[in-house]
């Protein structure tokens, strides 16, 4: 999720730059030239590519077999809650709540 709304900033911030010069709206007075923004704007987006990678590619979670049961069986359970009648957003929180218990973290979102 960071990496997303690190895209979107980097590339709302590069086409502003472009525009802003394009037009000649620029205003600093240090003497900032567009070039430095630009490698500035340039290493944010590479730091945010490398660091994904490695904490998709590298470094990704580790999970065992004993998690991986403890999931299936919590699924089977809310699978089973459903076919026996109960509400799908009560089986929703008991979902969310023994996974917590068991050190699974379902994605919210």
């Amino acid at each position: 999720m960071i990496a997303f709304w690190g895209f979107i900033a980097i590339g709302v911030f590069s086409l502003t730059n472009d525009l802003c010069f394009n037009e000649r709206w620029y205003s600093l007075q240090r003497g900032v030239s567009r070039y430095v923004i630009q490698s500035l704007l340039g290493t944010a987006f590479l730091t945010i590519v490398s660091a994904w990678a490695y904490f998709c590619f590298l470094r990704p979670a580790r999970f065992g077999k004993l998690n991986a049961g403890r999931f299936a069986s919590i699924v089977y359970t809310m699978v089973v809650s459903l076919r026996q009648g109960q509400s799908p957003s009560g089986v929703a929180v008991h979902f969310i709540a023994t996974a917590g218990r068991c050190g699974v973290s379902p994605q919210m979102g």
